[in-house]
């Protein structure tokens, strides 16, 4: 296993594996049972679920969950009968497949956003089939500096913009969303609906081949840019989450680096006027806090969790610890030179945690997953043409083996 999520009621659960697979799993008081497994023919790159029920004539709850895999269509699946409900595919201006590295959904439940390279895919959920999507082309022309915030995009987080802007939006809060790339680079976008439909330009003439991002509909990135920042730790951003009561803290987690990020990003906002803003790209004043684990030698992704009511954030490391901070620290640091000790720490596993989660029904129940990739470092045997005697021995490639793949619930307690 690489990565669970757990839905958000706590009744089901997703175990994603390196097999291109994703096993569905029922959860009750007592255990964990197994319902169905999807497979997809290429790797899965990003599962996300879908926050709202699925209307249906028999007495089941009907979940679904959004699955990004490479060079086929994006699907929503059914998590009680594995049923494929509905696609959404891009094709760019080469005729081939793209597919989201990152998916989420709005805060209405209306849009899925999907990681493209330069740009996010915003797929409206009643508008299926290919090349159906808009743009959101984040371009480079927001910062001379640092070429925009360009690159692959690894991770997507909705959020709100902070209560200051809401008198703008005739007092209505208004849905931002982050955008975190591989290079580095962090970006905040107004993500709202009617800010985005009057960015919208549709192209016009009549042409051969789609667009270079599939979509005849494009939404240019700095009509609708807030702010953004390069981050100089690591090789890339792998996750971003948003403080689910404090509007204005988003944490960064970059990949292969050893410290959690918590960023103050009201100091990025300039006047405080969406009309206004002013573009820093500066991490001085906003990082106000770094939560140190260990992931720097590890190339895996290794996912945190903030509890729903914003007390406590965990996350696991490559050497199978888990760490649970609390956010009264981490929201009263006055320094974020030394990284912040946590609450509550203990050896969980015997291999590299990849994802930790937070139950929505118990906040002292924590889910972990743990799993990686490990080679023989040295391999000795051999074989040896049968065609050719005086060939030299080719060495034989063994596949990678995992020392402890497994999910388990946690009963935690500071006490």
């Amino acid at each position: 296993m690489s990565s669970g999520e757990m839905l958000c009621d706590g009744s089901y659960v997703l175990a994603r594996s390196e097999s291109h697979s994703i096993q569905v799993y029922r959860v009750n008081d007592k255990a964990a049972e197994f319902r169905h497994a999807y497979r997809s023919p290429t790797p899965i790159l990003d599962v996300q679920w879908y926050g709202y029920p699925a209307e249906s004539e028999d007495e089941e709850v009907h979940w679904c969950f959004a699955v990004s895999s490479r060079d086929i269509p994006l699907r929503l699946i059914n998590a009680l009968t594995g049923e494929v409900k509905i696609t959404y595919a891009i094709i760019d201006h080469t005729e081939k497949h793209v597919a989201a590295m990152a998916l989420a959904f709005s805060r209405d439940g209306g849009r899925l956003y999907g990681g493209l390279t330069n740009a996010v895919a915003i797929y409206p959920l009643a508008c299926a089939g290919v090349n159906r999507h808009v743009a959101l082309e984040l371009g480079r022309e927001l910062s001379e500096a640092h070429e925009g915030n360009c690159g692959i995009v690894s991770t997507l987080a909705t959020g709100w913009a902070p209560r200051a802007f809401d008198e703008e939006n005739g007092g209505v809060p208004l849905e931002i969303l982050a955008v975190g790339t591989f290079l580095g680079f962090v970006g905040l976008y107004v993500s709202d609906a009617h800010w985005l439909t009057s960015a919208t330009e549709t192209r016009k003439g009549t042409f051969v081949t789609p667009p270079r991002h599939g979509a005849e509909q494009t939404v240019c990135g700095a009509r609708t840019f807030l702010t953004g920042w390069h981050v100089c730790e690591g090789s890339g951003i792998s996750q971003v989450a948003w403080h689910p009561k404090h509007r204005e803290i988003l944490v960064v987690a970059p990949r292969r680096a050893d410290h959690l990020l918590v960023y103050d990003t009201s100091y990025f906002y300039g006047s405080g006027q969406l009309s206004e803003h002013a573009t820093v790209h500066t991490q001085s004043r906003s990082l106000i806090a770094r939560l140190k684990r260990s992931t720097g030698s590890n190339h895996q992704r290794f996912w945190f969790d903030i509890d729903n009511e914003g007390n406590f954030l965990a996350a696991g490391d490559e050497k199978g610890i888990i760490r649970i901070w609390a956010w009264d620290s981490i929201l009263t640091r006055t320094s974020s030179v030394c990284p912040i000790p946590p609450l509550l720490e203990w050896q969980a596993h015997q291999d590299a945690v990849g994802s930790i989660q937070f139950s929505p029904k118990d906040l002292h129940t924590l889910m972990s997953v743990s799993g990686a990739r490990h080679w023989d470092p040295v391999d000795h045997t051999y074989e040896t043409s049968e065609s050719d005697t005086d060939s030299e021995d080719i060495p034989i490639a063994k596949k990678p083996f995992s020392i402890d793949s497994s999910a388990v619930f946690w009963r935690w307690s500071t006490s």
